[in-house]
């Protein structure tokens, strides 16, 4: 199943917003590069479902969003 967390696409002249559904525990920064002992979370296979789920967005965004 696929659920879309986007809840607003606007543009402006000179800007363009997303607005998604908030996630309430820490960002993905702080997984990848500032939790306390400098290890990440994250492993290489975790890492590459992330930039696959992004670049899957991505596409939503700018193919999916027009059908």
């Amino acid at each position: 199943m696929t659920q879309h967390l986007l809840t607003k696409i606007d543009s402006a002249p000179g800007e363009r917003i997303v607005v998604s559904e908030f996630v309430g525990s820490a960002s993905l920064d702080f997984y990848l590069h500032r939790n306390p002992d400098g290890v990440s979370l994250l492993d290489w296979s975790r890492c590459l479902k992330i930039a696959a789920g992004a670049a899957k967005g991505l596409e939503y965004l700018h193919e999916g969003l027009l059908n």
